[in-house]
């Protein structure tokens, strides 16, 4: 596959997805009570079936593999909490959800890995399932008015070193590279800084840094919607 990032595929699908991400918020923001949780729901089961099916087509295509397709990296993690948080409205789930996917599935779609896409599917499976992640997140934000709490960073940062401990311990186990704690991820990502074990500290110094920033513009946009 020759996509590029930055290439004619990759700005229309993100041009496409940036469209979705305004108008069903905006559309969603129009609908009575009991339409914006079936709406909801529908998005949770979306979220979970473009998963499970991505699955099913990685396994019968030959490149499931477990070291590399289990969802324990923090987009992974995000999917399910997100479809959680739109079925049950959970704070934790939600915050969880922002913080993690967000920081997270932007720059997945932002600077995408090509060398992991063996066919154009791979390309566009992995924009979309980023995509509705964050789609998820603006539905929570902005038709189900949910807040980010106060400590709700202080929170997200510690589950998320205390998380990736037990997943380290897990790629030690089964040599995977789950939240890229033994491998660069691919992509021209200007957070990745150094080798091993360098750039891991450069990752979580950046990826809370990120989690920061967020955390303050959310709050201020907060006054508005």
């Amino acid at each position: 596959m020759n996509y590029t990032i930055f290439g004619e595929e990759h700005i229309i699908s993100m041009l496409i997805i940036l469209v979705v991400w305004v108008v069903i918020p905006y559309w969603g923001s129009k609908l009575n009570v009991w339409q914006i949780q079936f709406v909801a729901t529908m998005l949770a089961v979306l979220t979970i079936s473009v998963e499970l099916f991505d699955d099913v087509y990685r396994f019968q295509d030959g490149h499931w593999l477990l070291i590399r397709d289990l969802p324990l990296h923090m987009c992974g993690f995000s999917t399910f909490l997100s479809a959680y948080a739109l079925y049950t409205r959970s704070q934790m789930s939600f915050e969880f959800a922002f913080f993690w996917g967000i920081g997270g599935a932007l720059q997945a779609i932002l600077t995408p890995d090509m060398t992991r896409f063996y066919s154009p599917y791979y390309f566009y499976i992995s924009q979309i399932s980023h995509a509705i992640i964050i789609l998820n997140v603006l539905w929570m934000l902005t038709v189900f008015k949910l807040k980010i709490g106060k400590f709700a960073l202080h929170r997200t940062v510690l589950l998320t070193l205390v998380i990736m401990v037990f997943v380290g311990i897990f790629n030690f186990l089964t040599s995977s590279n789950y939240f890229f704690l033994c491998e660069k991820p691919g992509g021209p990502s200007p957070f990745l800084m150094g080798e091993w074990p360098v750039y891991v500290i450069f990752l979580i110094f950046f990826g809370i840094a990120i989690m920061w920033i967020l955390d303050v513009c959310v709050k201020r946009l907060q006054r508005f919607i």
